[in-house]
């Protein structure tokens, strides 16, 4: 009797022991489902935070708004005590922007300037504008833009050469190895090398490219002193893919200047797809979603004159034909690349007075490769 009730006792021991066991396991599978359904947006993340607390794109909006209009304000009332009866001094516009920008973002739990960036709800109302951290009001929007900018643009397509022969010289022949930075993409390689990073200046990179960096201080329209402006080189490798995003702010134009732009390469702005075309600028509002992508040859079955068929991995002639561009790789490390100089501009839509007082609002808080 007495080993009868220990089998069973032992018996009852194994059969909780195994349930607890299970149930565990339960919970942990139950728990990473519901997580990774929490963040479903998550895959279309391209971007990851910097390490640097000043960062203003990895800091939260409603501290950078509340800083940035304090500027705007102290701005304001120093302009009114230079001249006193130019009190209204055409700003309104701002002034408005900032509330509104401040009331939507009280409305809202999100912080984090990553999560709003990669909202789901951004990401599925797609073909819209959604600067992700200031939008001034009343401002002309086109995804690309055409015939503004004019003198800036005809100066960098004239010194195509030069920018190209100096991007040569610090990325095939090692010339400026330290001054290159890697941004983080789902697929491929895409490296970067700042003469401007967020308003702020990298003087050892300028010094490396000296007729670049001279024709750029020469823009008249280079948004600088801004944490909204940037100057840099952008290289991406072929089977690259910088996923769906919105910029900052609507207040800039970026500009890409061609300097290597292979034909199975596209940038696409609110669903409106472009190819660059090398020394030739692509001006575009990138507070609007939009998206880089260099496509891996596509393998195509072809038959050659004796019947059999073999692979062929070249670009489509239809591409090609379409922007003039090769997409050939050497098998050199180096060959299959896209590379642009960024660029960015003021919105031709502002008035002087609007950019001096936006770019003391926004001055460098501080420094971050960014998207």
């Amino acid at each position: 009797m007495s080993l009868l009730s220990f089998d069973t006792a032992t018996d009852y021991f194994l059969l909780t022991f195994v349930t607890v066991v299970l149930m565990c396991m339960i919970g942990v599978i139950v728990s990473k489902l519901l997580t990774s359904s929490a963040k479903p947006f998550s895959q279309l993340k391209s971007f990851e935070s910097c390490k640097s607390p000043d960062c203003f794109r990895c800091a939260k909006v409603k501290d950078v708004l509340n800083v940035s209009f304090q500027r705007f304000l102290q701005y304001s009332r120093k302009t009114v005590t230079v001249n006193p009866a130019d009190e209204n001094m055409g700003l309104d516009r701002i002034k408005h922007s900032f509330h509104e920008s401040l009331l939507t973002e009280n409305s809202t739990d999100m912080t984090e300037m990553e999560t709003i960036a990669h909202n789901q709800s951004y990401m599925l109302q797609q073909h819209s504008q959604k600067p992700v951290i200031f939008s001034l009001l009343d401002l002309k929007s086109e995804p690309f833009w055409d015939g503004v900018l004019k003198d800036d643009i005809l100066k960098l397509e004239k010194n195509y050469e030069i920018i190209m022969d100096e991007f040569n010289a610090i990325f095939y022949h090692g010339k400026a190895s330290d001054g290159w930075a890697m941004n983080s993409t789902p697929t491929g390689t895409w490296s970067i090398f700042c003469f401007i990073n967020q308003g702020s200046v990298i003087p050892q990179n300028a010094e490396l490219c000296p007729k670049t960096w001279q024709i750029v201080q020469s823009l008249q329209n280079l948004m600088t002193d801004c944490v909204f402006g940037n100057v840099a080189f952008s290289v991406i490798y072929r089977g690259t893919k910088i996923t769906e995003h919105y910029g900052p702010t609507n207040i800039r134009l970026r500009c890409h200047l061609a300097l290597q732009a292979p034909s199975s390469g596209s940038l696409t702005v609110n669903g409106i797809s472009k190819k660059w075309k090398e020394g030739k600028c692509l001006l575009f509002d990138d507070s609007f979603l939009h998206s880089v992508e260099y496509h891996k040859a596509s393998s195509r079955t072809e038959s050659t004159p004796d019947g059999h068929s073999v692979l062929s991995s070249q670009a489509s002639p239809d591409l090609t034909a379409e922007t003039g561009n090769q997409d050939e790789c050497t098998g050199e490390e180096n060959a299959c690349i896209r590379s642009i100089l960024m660029l960015d501009f003021w919105h031709p839509g502002l008035t002087d007075k609007e950019r001096k007082a936006l770019g003391y609002s926004f001055s460098t808080l501080g420094t971050c490769v960014e998207s």
